[in-house]
């Protein structure tokens, strides 16, 4: 493992970006050949009558390596956070975040095929659950109509870690106030995707 810009760590050979998704992001767990993840996406698909999509996205949610509602990755626990009190929410069991990253050099079909890194989902009383996808990047000219895209600097402080405490620790505090920022600004643009199609569907 290497540092890159003192902020995080990649292994050599593989793209920039994919060790910074596993920063932000986290990873789920047993990700098999392309052919095994097509079959059991497809085997989905039949089985709950799902777009291909969709049937992705659940095979993601069964191979959490964390708790969709308390995220373990500092960045993305810090943006949950921030998106319970921009959204109002009493409790936090009814926002779940989910990761779609792989650990290993096989990739999750919702991430190679669909381009979607991660997503939010809000549950609600009736209907279906609000879902935002999301794609982590470090080219800061790329755009996608269906997936937020969130590009960061080569240089961001994705090192911060939890101490025994809970609290954000790892960083100077110029890095902390930059981390700080980012994590507000994301979770105001998904707080504003899921405000707009809640707006839509009543």
């Amino acid at each position: 493992m290497i540092k890159f810009g003192g902020s995080f760590e990649y292994v050599p050979g593989e793209r920039l970006g994919e060790a910074l998704e596993r920063e932000l992001l986290g990873v789920v767990k047993d990700v098999g050949t392309i052919e095994e993840e097509r079959q059991k996406v497809h085997d989905r698909m039949k089985r709950d009558n799902l777009l291909e999509e969709k049937a992705a996205m659940e095979e993601v949610k069964e191979r959490q390596t964390q708790n969709p509602e308390n995220p373990q990755q500092p960045f993305i626990n810090s943006v949950q956070k921030e998106l319970v009190y921009l959204l109002d929410l009493e409790e936090n069991t009814k926002l779940k975040f989910y990761t779609a990253v792989s650990n290993t050099e096989n990739k999750t079909m919702l991430d190679r095929d669909f381009g979607i890194d991660a997503f939010f989902e809000l549950e609600q009383e009736e209907g279906e659950p609000v879902t935002v996808p999301i794609d982590v990047t470090l080219k800061q000219f790329k755009s996608s109509p269906k997936v937020m895209i969130l590009s960061f600097p080569d240089d961001f402080p994705s090192h911060a870690r939890f101490d025994e405490r809970g609290m954000i620790a790892g960083l100077s505090d110029s890095d902390y106030n930059t981390f700080q920022k980012y994590a507000e600004d994301v979770a105001q643009q998904i707080a504003g995707k899921i405000k707009k199609s809640l707006k839509t569907q009543s």
